[in-house]
């Protein structure tokens, strides 16, 4: 009896030892392939851009036909949140870009479905619960202060000021690290930006619709932490997205269809401080 209880723990005891064996095997090629040059996600390219100089300044009516924009070049192909693959062929986007010394002017063109504004013109309402367009700028370029502005189809804006107060730490996606997000970030909503004029304006006939926004970025208030009142030819830090919901907010199944200038992780582009893309003001 004691010799068969000693073979089956034989047994066991071979089979543990092929198993750590294979496992031990298994690990050390995950580590090598872990340590090849492909085996790492790719660093995210940050796009660059360049906003023309307002001859004329626009007219913030969101009138299609606004002299101002006629000429302006297009930024066109926003992308999905990083590892998803909802592109802008699904939501036709077209951004431009224009600045003077007083106002650095964005202009969305949206087409699509009719828009959805659940909060209508509400001011700091959650505006990115339905169809929005989004800013992020960061004039100084250091991650430490930026400000998000989200405008909805009906024109309600959610003006927000963040703030960083150590050194901002961020991922491989731009996103700021756990242990900074609990202790040094402070998004301030109940900031107004003085001076932020916007409007929005829907056109179209059935279920099709063409969604323009036109927002102008104050150069007082986005350039305060440089002590500069003007925007003159200076490079800032920008992102640009446009959320799109496939339904109302009392349909439980319903989806979030982001796109981004530069490209962040899904639901996270308020968190992203090292994230966007560059604008050169020419």
């Amino acid at each position: 009896m004691q010799q068969q209880r000693t073979v089956i723990f034989a047994g066991r005891w071979r089979e543990t030892w092929v198993g750590a064996v294979v496992a031990f095997i298994v690990f050390g090629l995950r580590v090598v392939a872990s340590a090849e040059p492909g085996a790492t996600q790719p660093a995210v390219k940050r796009p660059t851009t360049q906003a023309s100089f307002a001859n004329h300044p626009p007219l913030l009516t969101a009138e299609a036909d606004d002299p101002a924009w006629r000429f302006v070049p297009t930024i066109e192909g926003l992308t999905a949140p990083l590892r998803t693959t909802t592109d802008d062929s699904a939501l036709p986007t077209q951004i431009r870009l224009l600045w003077d010394k007083d106002f650095l002017y964005v202009r969305f063109t949206c087409s699509g479905k009719q828009p959805y504004a659940p909060f209508g013109d509400q001011h700091d309402a959650k505006h990115y619960q339905g169809d929005a367009v989004e800013v992020f700028i960061d004039p100084v370029g250091d991650g430490r202060q930026y400000f998000e502005i989200q405008l909805s189809p009906a024109n309600g804006v959610l003006d927000q000021n963040t703030l960083i107060t150590a050194t901002p730490e961020v991922d491989d996606d731009g996103a700021l690290v756990p242990h900074l997000l609990q202790t040094d970030y402070w998004p301030n909503i109940g900031y107004d930006m003085p001076g932020l004029r916007t409007a929005s304006r829907v056109a179209g006939n059935g279920d099709a619709a063409v969604w323009t926004a036109d927002l102008a970025l104050p150069a007082a208030a986005v350039l305060h932490r440089l002590g500069k009142k003007q925007f003159e030819p200076m490079e800032v830090r920008m992102n640009l997205l446009r959320y799109r919901w496939t339904g109302p907010i009392d349909q439980p199944q319903r989806r979030l269809i982001p796109i981004n200038w530069s490209p962040t992780r899904f639901g996270c582009p308020h968190q992203s401080a090292g994230a966007m893309g560059t604008v050169q003001l020419k």
